[in-house]
């Protein structure tokens, strides 16, 4: 029995489907939703970011979620985190998009993050780099995960952009991932 947490509101799109503030702790568990149908496009900088899950610096659990179609104009389609520690487990992101920014599907900032058994398809980053995922100076441990099909433009990462953090990935696969123009 699916259960849908659909950003979709009588036409219009919220700017988050879900929101995570800094006093989310391990308690805070989010498991076995569809997330989709958000659209964080404004002139404030917070709803340009995390179209699916917007984490301002909490440390939740996200669990058996799938996170598509969702959208940002600046970072995150899917998911944007910040200065927390969340953790991520067979979690599917799919056919998330950012249009000017990094991270298709998930967007990671001065964070302490930990991915398992997740999977990356189909999302992309237009104007920016890390199809699926990227990377700013946070300190992230992936296993398990599958990245593909995943795209960017510009600046790189079809499947992953680190931008000076530290990565730790074990028993991942990546697989047709492209960039478009750029490096």
């Amino acid at each position: 029995n699916e259960t849908m947490l659909s950003g979709n509101i009588l036409g219009g799109n919220s700017y988050h489907v879900v929101r995570f503030t800094e006093d989310a702790d391990e308690t805070t568990v989010l498991d076995g939703f569809l997330i989709t149908g958000g659209r964080a496009a404004d002139a404030l900088v917070t709803n340009k970011r995390g179209g699916g899950i917007y984490n301002d610096g909490g440390s939740p659990v996200i669990s058996n979620c799938i996170v598509k179609a969702n959208r940002a104009t600046s970072n995150g389609g899917g998911m944007y985190s910040k200065k927390g520690s969340p953790v991520l487990s067979g979690c599917i992101f799919e056919e998330n998009t950012v249009e000017d920014g990094f991270g298709g599907a998930l967007f990671s900032q001065e964070d302490e993050l930990r991915l398992r058994n997740c999977a990356f398809r189909k999302n992309r980053a237009t104007n920016g780099g890390g199809g699926g995922v990227c990377l700013q100076s946070s300190v992230a441990v992936i296993d398990a995960c599958e990245l593909y099909f995943n795209r960017a433009s510009n600046d790189g990462g079809g499947a992953l952009f680190n931008r000076s953090g530290s990565l730790l990935l074990t028993n991942c696969s990546f697989s047709s991932n492209m960039v478009e123009g750029g490096s």
